[in-house]
């Protein structure tokens, strides 16, 4: 391995090292943009069940 190469690798490593701290910040932001997600989802179906058993049946 080269100087140049093992100098790439160490770049290379602390870039991504810089991205997962960067990402520690967004993790709680994603998480309640899902837990709202779930939710929303959630209240529709219970939403269109109980339409489901309020209609008038033939």
């Amino acid at each position: 391995m080269t100087a140049s190469a093992a100098v790439s690798a160490v770049l290379v490593l602390a870039h991504a090292g810089h991205w997962i701290v960067s990402a520690l910040y967004v993790l709680p932001v994603l998480v309640i943009v899902g837990a709202l997600t779930v939710q929303g989802r959630l209240e529709k179906r219970r939403a269109r069940r109980q339409a489901d058993d309020d209609a008038p049946q033939p």
